[in-house]
């Protein structure tokens, strides 16, 4: 169920002092606050939330709120909670009217509501912090003609190049290589090559590196064979010699003991 934002009582509460009296009004926070298009966000997100039924939800301004500050200073869902219950800066962006001494809501529901609004929710607020960055001038429109990925946690497909996987690949494109030239090779090792990588996974799994190591040395034995047999081909005129060449230098780094 969709819960109300924090209601701004315009009377003053006897006991307690209003947080925009006790803050600093040309904080980089107050100032970005009020650039932000709060009903906009809420109208646009409230159809992600039931309006009637079920448990009462965080508000919506409460929610965006603590979205933007765990990105702006890199804190975490926990932390940002936490700080949230000792800085008036953060209630103060989140909508609230006075200090409050209790965080309203339990941390795992920034992860909820993340679930919640999904992609389009996401982006739009994607779109509501370019729209703020073009209005405070911190990007101009020029920025948005590229854009800058950064791919260092992304996985890649990195192998080390004695990897016994690589050597058994080496050693299948020059196969491919050799019967495209029509370069007849004594044998092939297709069969034996695959046995050992896969005895050499087996044996890494298990921890058991001294039979792995033997192996890793079998696939690169056998990558070399398949690379003498091309290259005495080479040398009996069988096949034009650059166009091997590239290949083979290529090849040979991977029968290099580390």
């Amino acid at each position: 169920m969709l819960k109300k934002n924090p209601r701004q009582d315009r009377q003053d509460d006897l006991f307690r002092p209003r947080l925009e009296n006790i803050i600093y009004p040309r904080h980089e926070l107050v100032k970005l606050g009020a650039l932000i298009d709060w009903d906009g966000l809420e109208a646009g997100l409230s159809r992600f939330y039931c309006a009637g039924t079920g448990r009462p939800a965080g508000s919506i301004r409460l929610m965006i709120g603590l979205y933007f500050l765990k990105d702006i200073k890199g804190l975490s869902d926990e932390e940002v909670c936490a700080v949230w219950c000792e800085n008036p800066y953060f209630q103060h962006f989140c909508g609230e009217t006075y200090f409050q001494h209790r965080f309203p809501v339990e941390p795992p529901s920034l992860s909820i509501f993340r679930g919640r609004i999904g992609e389009d929710g996401m982006e739009r607020l994607l779109g509501e912090t370019i729209k703020v960055g073009l209005q405070s001038g911190v990007i101009s429109k020029g920025d948005m003609s590229h854009v800058t990925v950064d791919t260092t946690v992304q996985e890649k497909a990195v192998h080390f190049p004695t990897d016994v996987r690589l050597c058994h690949r080496a050693r299948e494109a020059l196969v491919r290589l050799a019967k495209e030239q029509n370069i007849p090779l004594r044998q092939s090792c297709r069969r034996k090559s695959k046995q050992a990588q896969f005895m050499a996974n087996l044996y890494m799994a298990a921890r058991q590196m001294k039979r792995a190591r033997k192996k890793i040395k079998e696939a690169r034995n056998y990558l070399g064979r398949v690379m003498r047999n091309i290259k005495s081909a080479v040398e009996r005129g069988r096949c034009y010699r650059p166009l091997l060449r590239k290949p083979l230098a290529k090849q040979r780094s991977f029968i290099t003991r580390p």
